[in-house]
């Protein structure tokens, strides 16, 4: 079936109705990605708006996994990569960072921050690189001087970035040291507590059989 017969439109008061977007297939991770690109636009198809709603509405979570996985903003700067094996490396560094950043256990303003880093390490390495590859030929000083300062600013922009992450993880860490302190230090009242109580008297609470008979 193509994507064009996924959505076969019947019009009541100028809207499509629910009824045929429930008998759509769900659409393949290629069909998914292709729908995308199309709808990267200003004025994209109708049919593609009401495929992409239905998506959108057959998984809830369909934006963060999405955004998750495919890291659409690092996708889109490493797509202007011409050489295939810098980019397979480019791809497999980014990952790298994530993991040693611990982005799976990371809290939501620490990945955000964490995708920050990402996309300013990838624009930074290509600027560099594009930089280089130019000075080692003739270059006028105009351009010598604006690739200068693309580096200059993409630099500083990483370096923010990075000193952002590490400020927030540095006050999560003491916000969990404080908790973690202060779980301790009830723990230790309560046990304080438990032995400053008086020890129960055995004669004094035990009835014998007589005078529980009288």
């Amino acid at each position: 079936m193509s994507q064009t017969d996924f959505i076969k439109r019947r019009r009541v008061n100028g809207d499509i109705k629910m009824d045929d977007l429930a008998k759509k297939k769900t659409l393949s991770n290629k069909e998914f990605a292709a729908l995308v690109k199309r709808l990267n636009t200003s004025n994209p198809d109708e049919k593609d708006v009401a495929l992409w709603r239905s998506e959108v509405a057959n998984d809830s979570g369909i934006f963060k996994s999405f955004s998750n996985s495919l890291q659409i903003a690092e996708n889109e700067i490493v797509g202007t990569i011409e050489n295939f094996l810098y980019a397979e490396f480019a791809r497999n560094e980014l990952q790298n960072i994530r993991d040693n950043l611990g982005y799976a256990d990371a809290s939501e303003i620490e990945r955000l921050l964490i995708k920050q880093v990402c996309v300013n390490w990838l624009h930074l390495n290509i600027i560099s690189k594009v930089a280089a590859a130019k000075f080692k030929g003739s270059h006028t000083p105009e351009i010598g001087l604006y690739l200068d300062k693309l580096a200059d600013t993409a630099s500083r922009r990483f370096n923010r970035t990075a000193e952002s992450l590490a400020k927030v993880k540095r006050l999560s860490a003491e916000a969990d040291m404080k908790k973690a302190e202060a779980k301790i230090k009830m723990l230790r009242a309560e046990e304080m507590e438990r032995k400053a109580l008086p020890a129960a008297n055995a004669k004094e609470n035990f009835i014998d059989a007589e005078t529980y008979e009288n």
